[in-house]
């Protein structure tokens, strides 16, 4: 169903041939050595540094564009109102907690650009760290692409207030995770993708030791780091250290896992992710 979504980037329609996605050898932002080619067809080898930054910025770029047609294809109003169609449990969750079924597409664009990428960077950079292997890097990108997808159906208000919010404040925000899974699932989306959508607010003591579980942490820590370490309407960002000694604390507390927050933490040693 997302499939046929509405692409809303650009004014016009994007589309990518999955074939030539697929053959690095004609596809030049997949395939470095065709690049070097083209710029340095006499010594496809020789590698400044300047190239190798350009290469890098090509590659980024890239990656940037697919994670951005991945989630506009869901997070369009089409889609979400199939999703709302197809499983009534979405009011009825609304419902039960006096929210209006309203979609707001302004807070998934919001936190696309402001939280979503970043959380998709520390979440690979931690499982890369973990070593987890190319399907389970997959699998945890788009995890943490889509984990606050439920709050396309929270009142902005809300999620922009500036003051604190109240405990009933609290309980509304919080039904994102839920809700996020109930829309998600109607989309055929992968079994383990929807579950990190389910369990992203779910600490450590709370879940079971199966894979799925662990993939849902990586992104838990992965996510708390983020939301730390940026500035919001209610909140100014908060140091690098003062966010890993916040983890750190709730590692001890066995609410996330202390093997991810040292996954983390190696991670920002060994390639720079912005505070």
């Amino acid at each position: 169903m997302a499939g046929n979504g509405i692409n809303n980037i650009g004014s016009s329609s994007v589309f990518l041939s999955q074939t030539s996605l697929n053959r690095g050898e004609t596809n030049p932002f997949v395939n470095k050595n065709y690049v070097t080619q083209i710029i340095s067809p006499k010594e496809p080898q020789q590698k400044t540094p300047k190239l190798n930054n350009l290469l890098e910025k090509l590659e980024n770029n890239f990656n940037k564009f697919i994670l951005s047609q991945r989630f506009y294809a869901y997070a369009n109003e089409h889609e979400i109102k199939n999703m709302i169609e197809t499983n009534p449990k979405i009011n009825n969750i609304l419902k039960a907690n006096g929210i209006e079924t309203k979609i707001n597409l302004t807070n998934l664009q919001k936190i696309y650009n402001s939280h979503l990428i970043k959380t998709v960077e520390i979440s690979k950079k931690i499982g890369e760290v973990m070593e987890l292997n190319k399907e389970e890097i997959k699998t945890l990108e788009k995890g943490a692409l889509f984990h606050d997808f439920g709050k396309v159906l929270i009142p902005s208000e809300l999620l922009d207030k500036p003051g604190q919010l109240t405990l009933d404040e609290r309980k509304i925000v919080s039904l994102h995770a839920g809700l996020g899974y109930e829309l998600l699932k109607t989309t055929g989306m992968e079994q383990e993708v929807v579950e990190i959508v389910k369990n992203h607010h779910r600490y450590k003591s709370n879940l079971d030791n199966s894979h799925s579980s662990k993939l849902s942490q990586i992104v838990t820590v992965a996510d708390i780091y983020s939301a730390l370490t940026e500035e919001r309407s209610y909140k100014k960002a908060m140091s690098n250290e003062h966010a890993l000694k916040v983890l750190d604390k709730l590692a001890s507390e066995g609410k996330v896992d202390i093997e991810i927050v040292n996954a983390l933490k190696k991670g920002l040693v060994s390639q720079k992710i912005a505070a």
